[in-house]
C-alpha cells in the first residue's frame, strides 16, 4: 500500500529539537512514522531529515523533510523619553533615557529570526 502522502516544511531554531515526524500529514489509518536520519539545529540554515512511513500491510516509504533553521536574535531597544513636565522626587541627576530602533527585521525570513527581548 504506497500513499501519496502529503507534507510541510517545519521551522526550528538553533539549539532547539525539531520533530520531523510533524511534518507528515494527511497519512492514512494505523501508519507508523520513525525517523530514520534526525535534523541536528547546531546551525542555521536548511537542512533535511528523513522519516519512514510502515504502512498496515507491512509496506513502507522513506520521506525527505525539509527544516527551516532560525537563529535568534534578541534586539535591545535604546529609550529616549523627554517630559518637562515630571516633577524630580530624587535629589540625585536625572539621566536622560535614549530609545531608537535601528530597523531591525521583524518575523522570519530565509536566514534571521529577530524576537523582541522581553
Amino acid at each position: 500500500m504506497i500513499v501519496q502522502l502529503q507534507k510541510q516544511p517545519i521551522e526550528g531554531y538553533v539549539g532547539d529539537p525539531v520533530d520531523i515526524t510533524t511534518a507528515i500529514t494527511d497519512r492514512p489509518a494505523n501508519t507508523t512514522l520513525e525517523v530514520v536520519t534526525p535534523v541536528t539545529t547546531t546551525t542555521k540554515g536548511p537542512k533535511q531529515g528523513v522519516v519512514k512511513v510502515k504502512y498496515p500491510d507491512g509496506s513502507s516509504k522513506t520521506v525527505t523533510v525539509d527544516v527551516k533553521v532560525y537563529q535568534k536574535e534578541y534586539v535591545k531597544p535604546t529609550i529616549n523619553v523627554t517630559n518637562p513636565n515630571s516633577p524630580i522626587i530624587d535629589k540625585h541627576a536625572v539621566q536622560d533615557i535614549t530609545f531608537s530602533k535601528v530597523n531591525p527585521e521583524l518575523g522570519k525570513n530565509d536566514t534571521t529570526y529577530v524576537e523582541k527581548d522581553s
